[in-house]
């Protein structure tokens, strides 16, 4: 995964909110196999993100 936070919104006020880029696909040099991903935990990575920002 490749994410970037940014801290404030198009009109330049705090907004923290997050930016992914999620692959489908991986591979496995152990199984020397690619292995696919249908569903993401949207929902953990939230509430991580609530966690670590809150101040």
């Amino acid at each position: 995964m490749i994410a970037t936070i940014h801290t404030f919104g198009r009109d330049l006020k705090w907004n923290p909110h997050i930016h992914c880029l999620i692959p489908e696909l991986i591979y496995s040099f152990k199984k020397d196999k690619i292995k696919t991903f249908h569903h993401f935990n949207f929902t953990k990575l939230r509430k991580t993100f609530q966690k670590n920002v809150s101040v």
